[in-house]
């Protein structure tokens, strides 16, 4: 599937999936689970 970091958007250093029904932010980074790569979900900005 590749590496999904890459896909987010990022504006002002913070790296983001965005939502398309409530215009919100999912906060993304990377983190090693494993001995791999991971995208986790740390936080959530709403839209406005």
């Amino acid at each position: 599937m590749g590496n999904m970091i890459l896909l987010a958007d990022e504006v002002e250093g913070k790296r983001f999936f965005p939502c398309p029904k409530c215009r919100g932010r999912n906060l993304v980074d990377e983190v090693e689970h494993g001995g791999r790569t991971r995208v986790r979900v740390f936080g959530f900005e709403p839209g406005e």
